[in-house]
């Protein structure tokens, strides 16, 4: 071991007693690995600064330049410079490359998050030399910031450059190609036959495409760590020699030298010049665009087509010749755009931990030459820069102090980011995350630094700390932690912030670095008070002092707010940094909030005394404009308008109150929270209802392909199958793609994983409102279509299958449908997958598609016009609450007559009504029949809750229905308030905005309202904080295994926590025995109903004693 590895190993050991924890412990087991369990008494969960240039490839694409920022327990976080990956690149893997010291480090990474041009990536596979290095960072004698980042944009635009020059070369190598060919017939040694010949002419064109992508678009910035290369000094490697490999070698070498002689002392030159992009290095590292690392691209990229031995070295020629054309201009070219001096640094972060001084010397930094007041300073740059200068030490006063920081931080300003109560939904989303995500200690080996686990554990200890989702891998568990941990969304909704806000280029800064902090364990529920929370509040309030656009109103302000954001991203004691940027952020924000104050009283005292407004009940909204939604505080009625006014009180707009009630109607403007309420506290329900979706998809859907899983699949077949029964029918059809077998397929691993994912897109693609579409095994899916008629179901399957096919030369599908079709008995989920498999066994010869059934469907006609209302009926079902002695309430159920013809279940008799427009009619019988038999129980309504309606999704979307109903409804206002309508949760996603506006006016009379259903979407959960609800009611699937079904326990008490945190009460459904209402009970389920609680009776037998 070198010295210098000696110290790297010594300093990142100490680290990993001081650094992450105050306190180690050490076990030990023979023959393995020594592994330090960190047991902190005071945890820390800061990521530790690092700031260094390194390059990021991914596959398939060009390398992306950056910075390592920062390193923590899960990895590392890297800054994009030049361009950002698309948000894809979540879940992929990357190759990282970096120097230092002299050195070059090179590991495969994983993207676990991407937030703006910062992402987190995971260092599963990284070496104990490799984090070593990045621990030594900032403790050793390395170059600052400024100057890496210069450096790292001319190495960004001399790859560039270069990329672009070789177009030219790949272009004239295809050129030379044939004339090329024919001489070589004719040489000795050369091709002999013509068949030779035009072989390697068409196997060259065919990889065109690959080699003008690999050299033109995606070149590696360090093609010798991707190459499998063999020289001559690798016969001391105890594996044979491939003196054929050898060979190739010394062609290739020999090639490459002449085409550097041809260019003369350019090709030193050069090689000079890149030397001084190579910081801190004590050696040349060579650089990937000399001839040899050129053609050795090439011998991968023809590895694959078995060339012989001739044919390969005639491609290495073509190549040297086609790069010796171009190589004198391209070098030239790329010299003038490294240039020769390093430019001057500017200040860095890293000098000072105190931010007092350091801004104070940021302010001396900006100043020109002879200082502020020399009479050769520019009288434009003069003013800014002395107002700057003042300003920073205004702000900074005393801020060196702890006890000023301290007592700053305590005081109970009028800023309302200054509270610290606990905040309900961010406590329930670490619940969450509890159950689902498995402890992971921060482990650390001497052999290599913090490296983590390799994957998730396995046993029975893994599946209750994940709920029962044992069928995560490591990839999966680090997405899934990533999404769990993740801070709050900086445009959660309804507010959408304009994309050049300064506002929030600040925030999303914080939240790279409170995502780092979350990934290392800090949760809200144990650290409230950490300062990483009041961080992300306090630039929130800034908004005080900003337009609409998130413009600072003082560019000085903005200035300082600036710098303090760069040195704490640049402090290796983030901890403390952050004390002293929130106690500067605190003055600000108290200056901010003073003059919106001033500004917001001068209004009022100029609008007057508002009139009531009936019409008006939101004190602030969202009004949309273009891309972005800017919320304004609803100040009242004055005259005839409605004044409102934004959140810095710079902009008040009137607008009639006619048009506002309308705008609200219409969506254009929406209702919102307070905007004074700290950022966190706001945000919360969005940032919970985002967790429990996370944990819903990984539940739910296959995450290979995307589509449902298999227990997914079978309930939503479950549910069709209720009432399969329709007109036009329902059909399901079973889909087989063989390929998709990794023992039957000829693509490498990860090609495959690629065709599994986008087959899974194409399935997904093809579906249509109200389908699904899951996976049975690894080649095997289930389309469920919607009723329609058999020739579109032909039509469709058809071009799916063209397009699956198109896929890859081996893609094949074959596959059958079945018609949903009740034949007297209601066929169970099996015998309709049997069915479908014994048709699909015949197409799996030849690849076919079994579309036969599609004109045996037997004519059903269940329509029955106008309906029967003398052959309905209505029941009921109590709904108990769980609270001894609270009052209970009854749900509303339809019924029907059994010697109704066509014959109706109840599920099939709504459907029906659906399908032929009458179900506004079937829900106004049912309220209408409700509301007068609740007139004629009056005196005992006090006993109930209420009684729950249901209403369908299509009288929800049609706004002549919602009139109707609110003009029935006003006939009894007595009681309302005893009415909860109830709602099904695929009626809410499918026209949300419409939904809650309908919702709004139903409430708005007194009624409660239900959500029916929840979670059994497979959606995301974002739409339920919008929606005006009283109740969650938890879907049965989830209820009806309940006591056994771990997976069901930890889902269903994560929706008790997302309902309660809402402020909802929450209902069980399908509960059939003494111990799932107890387990319910303990979870703090409100109300409870199924066949165990009481059975459904004719509401007219119910009486009110």
């Amino acid at each position: 071991m070198s010295a210098d590895e000696t110290t790297q190993l010594n300093l990142i050991q100490s680290d990993i007693e001081q650094y992450i924890t105050g306190k180690v412990t050490v076990t030990h087991h023979p023959g393995q690995p020594r592994l330090i369990a960190h047991v902190p008494e005071q945890q820390t969960y800061a990521p530790r600064p690092i700031q260094l240039p390194a390059v990021l490839q991914i596959a398939g694409d060009a390398p992306f330049f950056g910075t390592i920022a920062s390193l923590s327990e899960q990895g590392l976080a890297f800054d994009f410079q030049t361009r950002e990956p698309p948000p894809q690149t979540v879940g992929h893997k990357a190759r990282l490359d970096f120097d230092f010291q002299g050195q070059h480090y090179t590991c495969n990474s994983l993207f676990i998050h991407l937030q703006g041009n910062r992402a987190l990536l995971s260092l599963r596979e990284a070496s104990p030399a490799l984090l070593a290095a990045l621990h030594s960072v900032n403790r050793l004698n390395t170059p600052n910031l400024a100057t890496s980042l210069s450096v790292l944009q001319r190495q960004h635009a001399v790859h560039h450059l270069f990329m672009d020059s070789m177009k030219t070369v790949v272009n004239d190598f295809y050129l030379m190609v044939p004339g090329y060919l024919q001489t070589s017939l004719h040489q000795p040694g050369g091709l002999k036959t013509p068949a030779r010949l035009a072989h390697l002419q068409n196997t060259l064109d065919q990889i065109r495409p690959h080699l003008i992508q690999r050299f033109t678009k995606t070149y590696p910035m360090y093609p010798e760590s991707g190459l499998h290369q063999t020289n001559a000094g690798s016969a001391a490697s105890s594996n044979p020699i491939d003196m054929e490999k050898v060979d190739d070698w010394i062609r290739r070498t020999t090639i490459a030298q002449k085409v550097n002689e041809s260019i003369g002392s350019l090709s030193d030159e050069f090689n000079l010049h890149y030397a001084t992009l190579q910081i801190g290095s004590h050696k040349s590292l060579g650089h990937p665009y000399q001839p040899d690392a050129v053609l050795n691209i090439l011998a991968d990229l023809i590895a694959p087509l078995g060339l012989d031995a001739d044919e390969r070295l005639l491609c290495f020629q073509l190549m040297g010749q086609a790069l010796q054309k171009e190589a004198g201009p391209m070098y030239q070219a790329m010299m003038q755009t490294i240039g020769v001096e390093t430019p001057e640094s500017a200040l860095s972060p890293e000098i000072s931990s105190n931010l007092a001084m350091w801004l104070k010397e940021a302010a001396r930094h900006a100043a020109p030459p002879g200082g502020i007041t020399d009479t050769r300073t520019d009288d434009a740059l003069a003013g800014p820069i002395s107002e700057l200068t003042a300003l920073l030490v205004r702000l900074t006063e005393n801020l060196d102090d702890p006890g000023e920081r301290q007592h700053s931080a305590s005081v109970p300003s009028r800023a309302p980011e200054s509270a610290a109560s606990p905040i309900p939904g961010l406590l329930a989303r670490d619940r969450i995350a509890n159950r689902f995500l498995p402890a992971m200690p921060a482990f650390t080996t001497e052999e290599a630094p913090l490296q983590g686990n390799a994957g998730p554990t396995t046993g029975d200890a893994f599946g209750n700390a994940l709920g029962g989702l044992t069928d995560l891998d490591s990839t999966a568990l680090e997405n899934l932690r990533a999404q769990l941990m993740r801070p709050p969304a900086i445009d959660p909704g309804p507010e959408k912030l304009s994309q050049a806000s300064q506002v929030r280029a600040l925030m999303l800064q914080a939240q790279g670095l409170v995502l780092e902090y979350t990934l290392n364990g800090l949760t809200y529920q144990s650290q409230p008070d950490h300062p990483a929370w009041a961080l992300i509040n306090a630039l929130d309030a800034l908004h005080r002092g900003a337009d609409d656009r998130g413009q600072f109103l003082d560019p000085a302000l903005y200035k300082a707010t600036s710098l303090a954001m760069q040195w704490l991203l640049g402090q290796e004691n983030t901890d403390t940094a952050l004390e002293q940027v929130n106690a500067l952020l605190a003055r600000i924000n108290a200056q901010f909030l003073e003059a919106q104050q001033s500004r917001r009283e001068h209004y009022l005292s100029t609008l007057g005394s508002p009139a009531p407004a009936d019409a008006i009940h939101t004190d602030w909204c969202v009004i949309k404009q273009d891309e972005e939604a800017i919320p304004y505080e609803v100040l009242g009625k004055f005259d005839d308008k409605c004044a409102l006014l934004n959140r810095s009180a710079t902009k008040l707009l009137e607008i009639p109150t006619q048009k506002f009630v309308e705008e609200l109607d219409d969506g254009l403007i929406e209702e919102a929270g307070s905007f004074n309420e700290p950022f966190l506290k706001r945000t919360a329900s969005a940032t919970l209802t985002a967790s429990l979706g996370a944990i819903h998809t990984y539940t739910w859907q296959d995450p290979a392909c995307g589509c449902l899983k298999r227990t997914a699949l079978m309930d939503a077949l479950e549910r069709r199958l209720i009432h399969p029964v329709s007109e036009p029918p329902s059909f399901c059809a079973l889909v087989e793609i063989p390929g998709m077998r990794s023992s039957l397929s000829p693509l490498p691993g990860e090609d495959l994983a690629v065709m599994q994912k986008r087959s899974g897109e194409l399935l997904q693609e093809m579906m249509e409102h109200g389908e699904q579409c899951g996976r049975l095994s690894d080649v095997t899916f289930l389309m469920i279509f919607s009723p329609q008629e058999p020739d579109r179901v032909a039509d469709r399957l058809t071009r799916l299958k063209i397009v699956m096919e198109n896929l890859h030369p081996t893609w094949k599908m074959n596959g059958a449908v079945v018609p949903l079709v009740n034949s007297g008995t209601v066929p169970t989920p099996s015998d309709v997958l049997r069915r479908a498999n014994l048709a699909c066994s015949a197409m799996r010869q030849h690849y076919g598609l079994d579309l036969s059934c599609l004109s045996k469907v037997p004519a059903v006609s269940n329509q029955i016009n106008p309906l029967p209302f003398s052959s309905l009926y209505l029941r009921c079902q109590k709904i108990a609450s769980c609270i001894d002695g609270a009052r209970s309430h009854y749900e509303i159920l339809l019924g029907v007559d059994e010697d109704l013809v066509p014959g109706h279940t109840t599920q099939s008799f709504v459907v029906m009504a659906e399908q032929t427009g009458r179900i506004h009619d079937l829900d106004t019988w049912v309220l209408k029949s409700v509301l007068e038999w609740m007139d004629g129980n009056a005196s005992g309504l006090d006993q109930l809750s209420g009684l729950s309606v249901n209403l369908s999704g299509n009288s929800l979307t049609q706004t002549d229905h919602i009139d109707a109903m609110v003009s029935l409804l006003s006939d009894y206002p007595h009681l309302t308030n005893k009415l909860i309508l109830e709602v099904t949760e695929t009626a809410m996603i499918d026209s949300l905005d419409g939904a809650v506006r309908s919702l709004s006016k139903l409430r708005a009379l007194g009624c409660r309202i239900a959500l029916d259903d929840f979670g059994s979407g497979y959606s995301s959960y974002g739409y339920v904080r919008r929606l005006p609800l009283d109740y969650l009611k938890i879907d049965g699937t989830y209820i009806r295994n309940i006591v056994t079904d771990k997976t069901d326990q930890a889902l269903t008490a994560s929706m008790v926590d997302v309902a309660h945190a809402l402020g909802l009460k929450v209902i069980a459904e399908y509960v059939d025995s003494e111990a799932a209402f107890s387990w319910l009970k303990d979870q703090g389920v409100d109300y409870v109903q199924g066949y165990w609680v009481h059975k459904p009776q004719r509401l007219d037998t119910l009486v009110l004693s």
